[in-house]
């Protein structure tokens, strides 16, 4: 009883804090009011759940630890509260705050994808020749899985061997050209980390890439600076004038995307899951990868939970991470 009497006390909090980041000059027309929203109607279902089996008394061990596990979606749930803040507090770069990425591909993410791959991957093959440096952008909100269609998208190009170098560069806050050149190197020859100067890491890239297709992967773009990206781009067409070479650019902002795409409307924008596919994400978290069969009363609620996700993968790999 007094574990369920923390949970509820705890999903209070986490609902107040939600009321305080939506009052306190987080801009709800740029898109995030509506997901706040449906976290709050989220949490508010859960504590629901919390306060029907305060009044009642469980006696199902399966169910006691149901509620156990909730009492760590009270507390996680701030982390995907705090990841919706950082997305505002990067659209004002007022906080220099950076998050790294890596290509590789966690399995349990890879669901309800296939189509959004499947997308990217035709307008590449479909334009890829007919342009030296062919850029593709992936737009969207936070959590809506940009990195992972990113991600599944790199791990396709690298079987399949469609380019001859595949790189992947976590960007973030800090558009600078040298930088992201030198990551480039770096991939390609690890003995080159000490270089810092355009000209040597240039001539390198050069000597690599000249008689070579790349691809490369841009994640997480904050920049809105045409400069920045024209002078990149121009040291990326010294690089290799063959044609064949793409880039991928993740980035939460529209007009980012227009700076950046090669042809208007070729970007695209990974759709949002069906509840089953969030609840796949949760089960398969909850689950150990499928590992372990859930009980029948379990899955209902799981399934109501999946529900409030508002199609977003973040919030079910969150949830479903912190029942297992």
């Amino acid at each position: 009883m007094a574990a369920e009497l923390l949970l509820t006390f705890t999903m209070e909090e986490t609902l107040k804090r939600v009321i305080s980041i939506t009052t306190e000059g987080i801009r709800l027309a740029w898109g995030l009011g509506g997901q706040l929203q449906r976290l709050n109607k989220s949490l508010t279902m859960i504590q629901a759940v919390l306060q029907d089996a305060d009044r009642r008394a469980v006696t199902d061990e399966s169910v006691k630890l149901w509620l156990e596990r909730l009492k760590d979606v009270a507390y996680d749930a701030e982390d995907v509260l705090d990841e919706f803040a950082y997305e505002m507090l990067r659209q004002d770069q007022k906080k220099e705050r950076t998050r790294e990425t890596d290509s590789l591909l966690d399995c349990s993410e890879v669901i309800g994808r296939e189509d959004d791959v499947s997308i990217v991957m035709d307008k590449l093959t479909s334009l890829t020749k007919q342009h030296v440096l062919l850029v593709v952008p992936i737009v969207g909100m936070a959590g809506l899985g940009k990195t992972t269609v990113a991600k599944f998208f790199c791990e396709i190009v690298r079987e399949r061997k469609h380019f001859d170098v595949t790189l992947w560069v976590c960007v973030s806050n800090n558009f600078n050209k040298v930088k992201i050149l030198a990551a480039m190197l770096q991939l390609i020859d690890k003995t080159t980390s000490g270089l810092n100067s355009l000209d040597s890491i240039l001539q390198n890239l050069k000597t690599e890439l000249e008689k070579k297709t790349f691809f490369l992967v841009l994640d997480d773009v904050w920049n809105e600076d045409h400069g920045k990206w024209d002078d990149l781009k121009e040291q990326l067409l010294k690089i290799s004038s063959k044609n064949g070479n793409a880039i991928v650019v993740t980035t939460y902002k529209t007009e980012i995307t227009v700076m950046m795409e090669t042809s208007p409307g070729i970007q695209h924008k990974p759709k949002k899951l069906s509840d089953d596919e969030c609840w796949s994400i949760i089960k398969k978290k909850v689950s150990g990868d499928g590992g372990a069969t859930l009980a029948a009363n379990l899955e209902s609620v799981g399934k109501d939970i999946a529900k409030k996700c508002g199609g977003l993968p973040l919030l079910a790999k969150v949830l479903g991470g912190t029942l297992r």
